[in-house]
């Protein structure tokens, strides 16, 4: 049987854990970290209300223009231009226009338990 071993103030995913019974599940314990039976996949869930559910994922940047609102509160655009010169971008209620032609590495940074982006975007 799989047991999710998670912490109970974020639902973190800490490890997933083949164990032989509930005995074991217990004995493997670590205190502040709460358990429950069944299958998950911590690069891409957490736990919810005792539900292991998907984590959300931040929209990418697909083009020269990005919608700030789509970010997750205290989440932030890191934008690197072809000189290596780096831009962060807060989460608000704007859009970002790259204007300049070039190639672009785009990155979000995001609180968990959201999946964060990486990109390159290239502007004619």
């Amino acid at each position: 049987m799989d047991v999710v071993y998670f912490d109970p103030a974020t639902g973190f995913i800490e490890a997933v854990n083949e164990v032989l019974d509930a005995d074991e599940a217990e004995e493997n314990i670590r205190p502040g970290i709460t358990m429950l039976f069944g299958s998950a996949d911590h690069r891409t869930q957490f736990v919810s209300g005792g539900v292991v559910t998907d984590r959300p994922a931040v929209p990418p940047m697909t083009g020269a223009s990005y919608d700030l609102n789509q970010l997750p509160d205290g989440s932030s655009l890191v934008v690197t231009d072809e000189e290596g010169t780096e831009t962060t971008i807060a989460a608000q209620d704007d859009t970002l226009m790259l204007i300049d032609a070039g190639t672009y590495h785009v990155r979000s940074v995001s609180p968990f338990p959201a999946i964060d982006f990486a990109s390159e975007v290239t502007v004619p």
